[in-house]
Parts: C-alpha cells; sequence; structure tokens
C-alpha cells in the first residue's frame, strides 16, 4: 500500500457514516412505532366526544389514566378509561384546545381539532317603537349544521331589563329570540341587553350580547291655534316635544285642510 494511513481514514470515514446512517434510521424507525403505529378515532370533536387511543404496541396500562394531556393540558382521570393495553377513552372535557394526545411522554397519533359551541347567527342592536312587534331571531351555529353527530348544540339566553317586554330568561335549550310586542311605559328610551350562550353536552361557549331599545311614542307640546286678517303674514310655528328628552331625537310631520286660506302646502 503506498498510503495505509490515507486508506485508514477514508475507511474511518466510511464506518462513521454507516454508523450514523443506521443510528438516524433507527431513531425515525421508533420516531414511527409512536406516532404513526398510534392512532386516534375521531380526530375532530367537542366537549362530550368519546376519543378512543389506540397502542399498537400494547404499551397502555391501568394506571395511565391520570398520565393523559392534550396539547399539553392535563386530562382529569375521571375523563379517561382503561380499556385494555392497546386501548384508552377519552371523553373530551370542557374548555380544551386542538392538540396532540399524550400518554405518559408519548405522542398518540394526529392531531385533535377541538369545536366549541358558538353562534354563527349575527345579533346586531335592535332599535324599536313600543306597541311595534319584535320578529323572532333564529339561533345557529358552527357545530348544529356541519357536524351534528359529535352533540346537540343549544342555546339559552338572558336579558337584564324585562320591562322591553321580553321575558328574563330562556329555558335551557331555546332555537330563537322569541317574538313580542315591545312595551315602555317611561317617557324616554329603554333599552335591555340580551345575552345568548351557546352550549353543548353541558359545556358553555362564548357568550353573543345584542342590545334592544325601545323607544316611546313622543309627545307634542301644544300649538296655538292663529287667527289673521286676509292678507296678513302667517308667523312659522316652532314644532317641539315634551318627550323623549333623550335617544336619537324627534322628527315631525303635518298636514293642513282648506287650501282656500293661503298658499302653505297641505303637508311637510
Amino acid at each position: 500500500l503506498k498510503n495505509p494511513p490515507a486508506q485508514i481514514n477514508r475507511f474511518s470515514f466510511l464506518f462513521v457514516l454507516l454508523l450514523f446512517t443506521v443510528t438516524a434510521n433507527a431513531a425515525f424507525l421508533k420516531k414511527i412505532n409512536t406516532t404513526s403505529f398510534n392512532s386516534i378515532s375521531p380526530i375532530t370533536g367537542t366537549s362530550g366526544t368519546l376519543v378512543t387511543l389506540t397502542s399498537s404496541s400494547d404499551s397502555f396500562s391501568a394506571t395511565d389514566t391520570d398520565k393523559v394531556t392534550l396539547g399539553g393540558d392535563s386530562i382529569p382521570a375521571s375523563e379517561v378509561t382503561f380499556v385494555s393495553n392497546g386501548e384508552i377513552r377519552v371523553k373530551v372535557p370542557c374548555g380544551v384546545s386542538s392538540g396532540f394526545f399524550s400518554v405518559g411522554n408519548t405522542q398518540i397519533g394526529t392531531q385533535f381539532t377541538y369545536i366549541p359551541p358558538n353562534i354563527t347567527t349575527v345579533l346586531n342592536d335592535v332599535n324599536i317603537c313600543v306597541g311595534d312587534t319584535f320578529n323572532a331571531i333564529s339561533l345557529s351555529g358552527f357545530l348544529s349544521s356541519v357536524t351534528p353527530s359529535l352533540g346537540t348544540l343549544e342555546f339559552s339566553y338572558t336579558n337584564n331589563n324585562t320591562d322591553i317586554g321580553l321575558s328574563i330568561t330562556s329555558d335551557s335549550n331555546v332555537s330563537e329570540i322569541p317574538t313580542f310586542t315591545a312595551t315602555n311605559t317611561t317617557l324616554e328610551p329603554i333599552t335591555s341587553t340580551v345575552t345568548v350562550t351557546p352550549v353543548v353536552n353541558g359545556c358553555e361557549g362564548a357568550p353573543v350580547s345584542f342590545t334592544i331599545t325601545v323607544n316611546p311614542k313622543p309627545v307634542l307640546n301644544p300649538l296655538p291655534s292663529l287667527e289673521l286678517c286676509n292678507g296678513a303674514e302667517v308667523p312659522g310655528v316652532i314644532l317641539t316635544a315634551s318627550s323623549p328628552n333623550t335617544g336619537t331625537g324627534v322628527s315631525y310631520t303635518w298636514s293642513r285642510t282648506n287650501e282656500s286660506i293661503g298658499e302653505l302646502a297641505l303637508s311637510g
């Protein structure tokens, strides 16, 4: 051999490369064993959804019921059922987030997508006159229209001012804000805040609030009667109301009879 040291160095390099490849492949196979061969079903759900965690290597034990996490947050042991060394069942609790299930330090399957109860109905503030009919508002949410098999989406509402004619609260499961006749016994606008809360399997989602303002009928201040001679100038009459004093203000319309009294328009 002309250059034995060089050949030895090349051999050493190839040996290190081979060792690195074997080690990397072993790590890759280990990762496959801890994730790809484990699974969850279903991969989407909401509070109350029963998720099955499966281990093909039968790595679960009865003591793992207090070691289950979702997205890094611990799942109460009361929501975890040990079925066998290859299966654990988890009832998704309220208020969790999407993420991976883990048992101990082992990640199980793919990411679980959590769908919270929600409201998709747009609830705009309402202004209505006393005596008018409030039209019912149907309530809907993402869960009820897309994934009804995950649970029943329910709604409830509260009303902080029953003087408007709406009940103070609803039953635990309503599909709409009901129709009612707007009431207001005062001389000023009154406002109520209505809060709607979505619920699925006993867990509440983010509430949404809107206001209902009932305006009173305005009270016109008395107007003077005028007696004028033929050809005299008629002075303008200022229209005012004694109520309401708040809100968006009062507008007026007027009309007259007897066209022969002058050139004043018939209405305005």
